[in-house]
């Protein structure tokens, strides 16, 4: 029997790993900002999904941004990316990445009486709450302490004398 002979054939190199272009990679603010959205109490969550809701800050965002939105009393949270803003015409779209809804925290030691201090949230802070009628009397206090020096102060002494 014969011997068949082999041929030795150069074999194909393996394609080379893609690799990451150093333009491609830098710090997040050369390429997106991230954007900080904080509702009123009023808004209600499901009013971010709509493009309308956007329009007036359309202009300040670019395509790749993130804009984070959480509620004042911080129950609710999410990250968007931006996929589409267009100033010229109001248009935008944003994807959602993550959302997310917490139970409200409870502060502990809460004052009984005609008035208590109160979180209202991240913008107006500590305040200070009419028990009667939940009517806020003061707000943007720094902390619970200082809203409870407040009622000593302010709150605890009638203004006018009573009169039988």
């Amino acid at each position: 029997m014969a011997r068949a002979e082999t041929i030795d054939t150069p074999t194909a190199r393996p394609a080379a790993p893609p690799i990451l272009a150093a333009s491609r990679f830098g710090v997040p603010g050369q390429y997106r900002q991230t954007w900080l959205a904080t509702l009123p109490p009023e808004t209600p969550w499901e009013a971010i999904h709509s493009p309308q809701f956007w329009r007036l800050i359309v202009g300040k965002v670019r395509i790749g941004d993130q804009i984070e939105v959480r509620t004042d009393d911080l129950t609710r949270y999410g990250l968007f990316i931006v996929n589409f803003a267009e100033a010229s015409t109001g248009a935008i779209s944003l994807v959602s990445i993550l959302e997310k809804q917490f139970d409200p925290a409870e502060f502990t030691g809460d004052a009984t009486g005609a008035y208590v201090p109160r979180y209202l949230g991240v913008v107006d802070g500590w305040g200070v709450v009419r028990s009667e009628d939940q009517h806020v009397m003061a707000k943007n206090i720094r902390t619970q302490q200082e809203a409870r020096s407040r009622i000593a102060s302010e709150f605890s002494k009638p203004s006018q004398p009573r009169f039988g």
